[in-house]
């Protein structure tokens, strides 16, 4: 009997120890809650003091600087030149790019020649009798007349007897004659005015052409232009550098622009004007025309400053944590941007609230969260 009475009590003991155990268990645990629930949680950002440039930036497209359509003054049968020209092909300055069968041309003007030749023949005998004087330099000019080659200026004439002569000759217009022949009978091959690349061919060799029509185009490499739209109030600044890096898509640095000109009409709809560049490759860097690149230039550079969006400021101070509470620090506003301002007057890795105005009660304890 003793021994189910030990049993029992112990038993009960054991309970009553159980119960007390889980009571004090959950008091702790809600404690805990009620402590983990005073806690407030709220973005912060670290304080990191350096030195932040700002840039003004613009983009816009390369365009060749110089560019040419080609075209005869005379018309013909189209031969081609030193090279087949197709859309891409290189060229160089000087290069015969085109030029006109000028076989009918030649003769007209071996013809008009020997007309002159005879002209000046008939003349010769006038010149030796009333103009012995004279007679020595028109025998020579007559003697060196090759009418596979352009004919050389005519001797000076000093006597306004022989003047009258030699017009009432036709010598004088017969002479204008052939030279303007001669221009005309080179104006059958084009040769390149500068070094380039063929955008366009419209006319194959072969195809019978009339002046002006259109044969071809191209433009000129290693000479480009780049246009940017600049805001007015950021123009003075460009204007003051006058150069600016260059850089492609990917964000790599392709070349230096020069301020060459801007234009004075203004973009009614964005108050800007076009500003033109001209740009020079670095680095090797090969660039082509319509090629999208944007040009970058520094606007300021602040030391030491920290960044902070505009909520986060209010009079002239910000709300920072320390030791779980939110207390007030007075900072310097340096400069202001659209989106960001630059402060000096927080230390390194102070944790400052995101949004100045956001209602926290004085008592509760605060966890920045860093964003």
């Amino acid at each position: 009997m003793k021994l189910n009475t030990i049993v029992i009590v112990a038993f009960v003991l054991l309970l009553l120890a159980g119960l007390h155990f889980c009571t004090r268990a959950k008091e702790t645990v809600a404690k805990e809650s009620r402590e983990v629930s005073d806690l407030v949680y709220v973005p912060v950002l670290e304080v990191e003091n350096k030195m932040r440039t700002f840039f003004l930036e613009a983009y816009g497209q390369l365009n060749a600087g110089q560019t040419l359509d080609i075209a005869f003054e005379v018309s013909g049968k189209l031969k081609e030149g030193s090279l087949r020209l197709k859309p891409g092909v290189r060229f160089s300055k000087g290069q015969l790019l085109f030029e006109v069968d000028a076989e009918e041309a030649k003769y007209a003007l071996s013809a008009r020649k020997s007309t002159f030749i005879t002209l000046l023949v008939q003349v010769m005998p006038d010149i030796k009798l009333d103009f012995p004087e004279e007679f020595a330099a028109w025998d020579s000019y007559l003697s060196g007349i090759d009418i596979n080659k352009p004919l050389q200026n005519l001797p000076a004439v000093n006597s306004r007897k022989l003047n009258l002569l030699l017009n009432q000759r036709n010598i004088f217009a017969e002479f204008n004659n052939i030279k303007s022949q001669e221009l005309r009978l080179e104006k059958h091959k084009y040769y390149a005015p500068f070094s380039g690349t063929v955008t366009d061919v419209y006319l194959e060799p072969g195809s019978i052409i009339n002046p002006g029509v259109r044969i071809a185009s191209a433009l000129r490499t290693g000479d480009y232009e780049l246009k940017i739209p600049i805001r007015m109030e950021e123009l003075a600044l460009y204007q003051q550098k006058g150069k600016v890096d260059v850089y492609d898509v990917t964000g790599k640095k392709v070349g230096v622009a020069t301020l060459i000109r801007i234009s004075d009409v203004v973009n009614k709809m964005t108050q800007s004007l076009d500003v033109f560049f001209s740009i020079a490759a670095t680095g090797g860097t090969v660039l082509y025309n319509g090629m999208y690149v944007h040009i970058k230039l520094n606007k300021e550079s602040y030391e030491e400053v920290m960044a902070l969006p505009y909520l986060a400021v209010k009079n002239n101070a910000v709300r920072i944590i320390r030791d779980s509470s939110i207390v007030q620090v007075p900072i310097e506003i340096v400069a202001s941007f659209p989106d960001t301002l630059l402060v000096r007057g927080l230390n390194k890795n102070m944790q400052v609230l995101i949004n100045s105005s956001e209602s926290i009660a004085d008592s509760t304890k605060v966890v920045g969260v860093p964003k």
